[in-house]
């Protein structure tokens, strides 16, 4: 980030509203931002909740990846890999836990127009909110594709 870490400035004197000498100015800019650190250590895989976040003010000059300034916006996410008190969070060592899980049973349904059916089926793969999973329906004995809407029902996709 240009605004940040080490800057060079060059100054002009002008004489006569002419450039009579430049000469390079150096800064060291220090970012100082409120955001969401480690208050705990967090073990890989451990869900993120407020008990083990909190909100510190440090320098984050040399930080070059993005930061969260809300706990609230890494609630339920998980840690990729185990994080030391005081430790920024970044995007870089969360992951979303999965809604679904492979072998929990859903509630699979299709909605086309005036037509609803809804059946029981079992998810063949992990899967987050949104996320396309390979789902078992229970009747039919059929794999089918759907959509993960929560922890209980997947969407089916065609």
């Amino acid at each position: 980030n240009k605004d940040r870490g080490n800057i060079q400035l060059v100054v002009r004197i002008l004489m006569n509203d002419q450039v009579y000498l430049k000469v390079p100015v150096f800064f060291y800019v220090r970012l100082y931002e409120t955001i969401v650190t480690a208050s705990t250590k967090i073990d890989r895989n451990d869900a993120l909740t407020l008990d083990n976040l909190t909100v510190s003010r440090m320098e984050t000059t040399k930080l070059s990846r993005t930061t969260f300034d809300k706990p609230e916006d890494l609630i339920g996410k998980r840690a990729l890999r185990s994080i030391l008190p005081n430790t920024p969070i970044t995007p870089e060592i969360v992951y979303n836990a999965p809604a679904v899980k492979k072998g929990d049973l859903v509630r699979v349904f299709v909605h086309s127009g005036n037509l609803h059916v809804v059946t029981k089926g079992v998810a063949k793969e992990d899967g987050c909110v949104g996320k396309v999973i390979r789902v078992k329906s229970i009747d039919s004995n059929k794999e089918l594709y759907g959509t993960v809407e929560d922890s209980t029902a997947v969407k089916i996709v065609f």
